[in-house]
């Protein structure tokens, strides 16, 4: 019994300790299985293509009409000035509007850095596209500011204005004389109103050019080291490039902006009612709420089609990977088995030669 363990347990530990090993036969590529699985992923690619372009289209169809919504809402307000029944409520509401388009252009940026993050480090994802969304964001900033110009443009500012008027003439009983009867003039006040507004937007609008400026040459400064770097590596420095030259159109841009704030402007002709100002207010308040709405879906959706593009995107690499794979191992298949042979024939070839008997 003592003789039956031990063999039993020197047999287990040649067997399975790697004295000895027992090879095994591996399992048999399925070519048309694989095929079968290209095709399927290739099924999966094109419902994934389809919902990034159903996404695109209906950004696209956000984005056009809040373009047109805020056209609208500038066209109408820049056209329009306050008038002495009015006194300042059109100069505010035009600086409320000016107000949400810079919190528009604050949400902008703020996707484009993380664009612009995401393009840096992250490699994996397709640079085209990224780039794309870059440009696409820049745009929409350059329309909104030019609004906001529109805007502070159309506020009239402060012109010469007599201060007194005459009222008429009257006399006294005691010098028996005439004397003029003088107050301050209504439009002088309200020539005033339009300066002191005038004067604010203006000013406000064009500190914010002039911090956009100052980032822009910082970041143009940063540019500039980072490619005098001889360590930056072919992609990192494409990426660099292009950054850079966006930088300094829109620099460019900033500063002929800054020029056109400063250059005066014709005040519109068209004055407004106290009642026609409050109908505006009321107007822009409910544009606002659909443009908010819009805006915020159209934000949504602009990140859910990113997402939609990274899936799609590691799916075509996938589907690559295996295209390449499967021509790869076709080339390598064992050929097809030959016709067998006829029973019998075999045996007779592997038969060992008989030997003569002695005698």
């Amino acid at each position: 019994m003592t003789m039956k363990f031990v063999v039993h347990s020197t047999i287990c530990a040649l067997l399975g300790g790697g004295g000895l090993v027992i090879a095994q036969d591996a399992p048999a590529i399925d070519i048309e299985a694989r095929k079968a699985s290209q095709e399927t992923l290739r099924r999966h690619i094109e419902m994934r293509e389809r919902r990034l372009a159903d996404l695109t289209e209906e950004i696209s169809g956000l984005a056009r009409r809040t373009d047109t919504r805020i056209e609208e809402l500038v066209t109408l307000l820049s056209n329009v000035r306050d008038s002495q029944q009015s006194r300042h409520n059109v100069s505010q509401i035009k600086g409320e509007a000016i107000e949400g388009l810079r919190r528009m252009i604050e949400t902008y940026r703020r996707e484009r850095r993380e664009v612009v993050e995401r393009l840096r480090t992250d490699r994996s994802r397709p640079m085209e596209a990224l780039n794309r969304d870059i440009d696409l964001i820049d745009a929409r900033i350059e329309k909104r500011v030019a609004d906001i110009l529109t805007l502070a443009a159309s506020i009239p500012t402060r012109t010469d204005v007599d201060r007194i008027e005459s009222t008429g003439y009257g006399s006294t009983n005691f010098w028996g004389g005439w004397y003029e009867n003088t107050r301050v003039s209504e439009e002088w006040r309200q020539n005033r109103r339009d300066g002191v507004q005038s004067t604010r937007q203006r000013r406000e609008v064009r500190q914010a050019l002039e911090q956009s400026i100052r980032e822009l040459e910082d970041r143009r400064r940063t540019l500039t080291t980072n490619l005098g770097r001889s360590t930056l590596s072919p992609p990192a420095r494409q990426i660099q490039e292009q950054e850079m030259a966006r930088v300094n159109a829109i620099l460019e841009q900033r500063r002929s902006q800054l020029l056109e704030l400063a250059t005066p402007t014709p005040a519109p002709s068209q004055t407004v009612s106290r009642n026609e100002a409050r109908d505006m207010a009321n107007l822009l308040t409910h544009a606002r709420q659909d443009i908010a709405s819009d805006f915020s879906k159209a934000l949504r959706l602009f990140h859910e089609a990113a997402s939609e593009r990274d899936r799609l995107h590691g799916l075509r690499l996938n589907l690559e990977a295996r295209e390449r794979w499967l021509e790869e191992n076709n080339a390598t298949e064992l050929p097809e088995e030959v016709e067998a042979a006829p029973a019998g024939e075999e045996a007779a070839e592997d038969a060992p030669e008989e030997t003569p008997d002695a005698e």
